[in-house]
């Protein structure tokens, strides 16, 4: 099984040193990646959990220049708030100045109030088709010289697009939905749920491959080294679960995560204190 590390681009640790830092210590540490989360501007009520964040590809494309080996990924960048040619162009520049490790990760996103503050409103209910069709578009743009696209919400003819990625660009897809997974099937190479039990894993995993997909899946958790808590309630009053407990009971719970068909862990710790954030990755 591999390990990814969700580098603290948002909140008390969202500074250069104490990113950098954590990106050095996964690596140094083994983990074969590390991520980003993606949110622009929110309303006055999420400011505590998403109020203060660092752009993710910025952050990225800085944590790239003072690494070496590390993946960089999204997880995940809210498709439909953005220009899919513009990110396309973001994610094959980062993968170009990094020497391929680029990933990214995308999603649909949820919150209705953040695409209207960023004039984005009438996405928010065809944000799917929206982010099946630029998928699509980027792959184009990425593999194909001139670019020739036609769909519902881009028509490009002859685009000359570079630089090019030396190898295609991985694209995670996120979400719990049973859209995101029949996403994941047609579209994705590798799936990328998050926040739920062993159980509601497995459920997934085995839609999944009902669907007749044979991709990787990648689980995002948040782990809880010090307190034993199972379960958070987020801002917006969703109750998550994430794995708790001492090092034991947070193996064994790894391990049921493992059987329900996970190979890939993303993990996140709690970067309140910067100094317990570090000796956790470690």
């Amino acid at each position: 099984m591999k390990f990814g590390l969700g580098i603290p681009n948002h909140g008390e640790s969202a500074n250069a040193d104490d990113q950098v830092k954590a990106a050095k210590i996964a690596e140094e540490s083994g983990y074969d990646s590390v991520w980003t989360d993606d949110h622009i501007i929110v309303p006055k009520r999420f400011e505590k959990e998403y109020g203060f964040m660092n752009e993710a590809l910025m952050t990225l494309a800085y944590i790239a220049a003072r690494t070496e080996k590390v993946k960089l990924g999204t997880s995940v960048i809210v498709v439909p708030q953005r220009n899919p040619i513009l990110l396309a162009k973001q994610i094959a520049t980062l993968d170009t100045l990094s020497k391929g490790r680029a990933i990214l990760g995308v999603g649909v996103g949820w919150m209705e109030d953040e695409f209207k503050l960023l004039g984005a409103g009438d996405k928010f209910g065809n944000r799917g088709v929206f982010l099946d069709e630029s998928i699509e578009l980027m792959r184009e743009l990425w593999t194909k010289s001139p670019a020739n696209f036609k769909g519902r919400f881009f028509d490009i003819k002859e685009g000359v697009f570079l630089p090019k990625p030396e190898k295609p660009i991985p694209i995670w897809i996120g979400g719990m939905s049973d859209a995101a997974v029949t996403r994941a099937a047609k579209l994705g190479d590798v799936y990328h749920p998050l926040w739920t039990t062993p159980e509601g894993l497995e459920k997934r995993v085995r839609k999944l491959r009902e669907l007749g997909s044979n991709i990787p899946v990648s689980l995002r958790m948040p782990i809880d080294m010090h307190r034993n808590r199972s379960i958070v309630v987020r801002t917006s009053g969703t109750r998550m679960h994430q794995i708790a407990g001492s090092l034991d009971e947070i193996s064994k719970e790894i391990e049921q995560y493992s059987k329900a068909g996970m190979q890939h862990l993303l993990v996140e710790f709690d970067v309140e204190n910067t100094e317990t954030l570090y000796g956790d990755i470690r």
